[in-house]
């Protein structure tokens, strides 16, 4: 991000005389620094807060793993992510359907 910053130089005549001082405006620009964070994910599914089981992982590898011990994931939609500030968020919702 850049900031442009606007102040005055005061200047002066060279002669030994009056020194009158004329104000003109400098702008400048200030590159301020950059913080740069990775955001981890969380999953979550029926209310449940599933932690990352691999930050290398795809989210349908994820998806993949987690059937297993949870096999409404695999026909289950997924929303997001929600960054919430601290996270990203990826939400598995259960499909909607009849029996029989």
């Amino acid at each position: 991000m850049a900031v442009y910053v606007t102040y005055y130089v005061d200047l002066c005549h060279e002669s030994g005389q009056e020194c009158h001082q004329l104000r003109q405006p400098t702008n400048k620009r200030i590159m301020s620094p950059l913080k740069v964070e990775t955001l981890h994910r969380e999953f979550f599914y029926n209310g449940t807060r599933i932690p990352d089981p691999a930050p290398g992982m795809s989210v349908e590898q994820v998806r993949e793993l987690l059937t297993p011990s949870y096999p409404e994931l695999a026909t289950a939609t997924l929303e997001g992510p929600e960054d919430t500030g601290t996270a990203l968020r990826y939400s598995f919702s259960r499909a909607i359907g009849s029996k029989g």
